[in-house]
């Protein structure tokens, strides 16, 4: 079987970041996930809302998201800082804020409720990535590579290398077997993620820089 890295080289994924961000970003998706939201994700997503989540987590906190971090470009800061309004160019994303929330809240605020409903998230996310992948088509192709990027994130947050690398890989092969990113129609934000999972956060090694960041700041923090 072809290895992430060949998979890499062969779908010619950029190292450099877009220059603009499109102006079509879908205000409709997000107001009809709100709608969805019951009054407990409500919360969860505006946790996840860059405002509150700069007033709710410290600074330390923040530099070990699987998303936000690894911040270090023009683009990458305005993805930080706009990251509710990019979401909505993709309904996995908004719904892996959730998800991202959940997460947080359990082992962060060590709230073993959150814990319990974070696993059922994932239950779900990984049950509709598996939908996604049984149906030849690119808008499915497309849904399951966002599906395998949100599962990639909380695997981080998990600090489980393998699961990470294991989704991260998943999505590349689906990338590959479509004909590139191009061919596939990933939007920038989602070309955007999965080359900072790649090269910033370097997921594909052996010890991923990101994990290695999770482990000395729990190792801080005592939990």
């Amino acid at each position: 079987m072809t290895s992430a890295h060949d998979v890499v080289q062969a779908i010619r994924l950029p190292q450099t970041v877009p220059f603009s961000i499109p102006s079509d970003l879908q205000h409709e998706p997000l107001a009809s996930f709100r709608q969805s939201l019951t009054e407990k994700e409500h919360f969860l997503f505006n946790l996840s809302h860059p405002h509150l989540y700069v007033n709710t987590i410290t600074p330390e906190t923040r530099n070990i998201c699987p998303i936000l971090n690894n911040i270090r470009n023009d683009f990458g800061q305005t993805v930080c800082d706009n990251w509710t309004i990019l979401a909505t160019t993709n309904m996995d994303l908004l719904r892996g804020s959730l998800l991202a929330s959940c997460r947080y809240m359990a082992q962060v605020e060590m709230n073993s409720q959150y814990a319990q409903c974070a696993d059922q998230y994932k239950l779900n996310i990984v049950r509709d990535l598996q939908n996604a992948i049984a149906v030849d088509s690119p808008s499915s192709r497309r849904d399951a590579v966002s599906k395998a990027l949100v599962l990639t994130f909380d695997d981080i947050s998990l600090q489980n290398a393998a699961m990470a690398r294991m989704h991260l890989t998943g999505a590349l092969h689906i990338i590959n077997a479509a004909g590139g990113i191009a061919a596939l129609g990933l939007s920038d934000l989602i070309s955007y993620l999965i080359s900072n999972c790649v090269y910033s956060k370097r997921i594909l090694d052996e010890e991923p820089d990101v994990l290695q960041r999770s482990r000395r700041y729990w190792g801080t923090t005592g939990l």
